[in-house]
């Protein structure tokens, strides 16, 4: 299919106004981008009563993750523990308000 006059449309440069136009979506496109990664990377926050925590894994990262009754037995069980998970854990433990019992 022979396009008449084609090749002329493509020799000729760009508008002021075309290119402000692929500015501003380059610019929306890139700032977009940007929020999108700084948003999806931050993990849940441990909080009132829930635990939340990013690990290694053989598959990549893996969030674990206990709320209510669960959170203060996972707790419990990971204050009488010294491993580094476990002392990652009690932080998010304490984090949460789920700190060890006193006796």
């Amino acid at each position: 299919m022979v396009m008449i006059g084609h090749s002329q449309r493509l020799a000729q440069p760009l508008t002021r106004g075309q290119k402000r136009l692929i500015a501003v979506v380059l610019a929306l496109a890139v700032g977009l981008a940007g929020w999108a990664i700084a948003r999806s990377s931050a993990a849940p926050a441990s909080s009132h009563g829930c635990v939340n925590l990013v690990v290694a894994s053989s598959t990549g990262g893996n969030l674990l993750s206990r709320c209510g009754a669960a959170a203060r037995t996972w707790c419990q069980a990971e204050f009488a523990s010294n491993s580094a998970l476990a002392l990652r854990i009690q932080a998010q433990c304490r984090d949460a308000g789920l700190g060890p019992r006193r006796s």
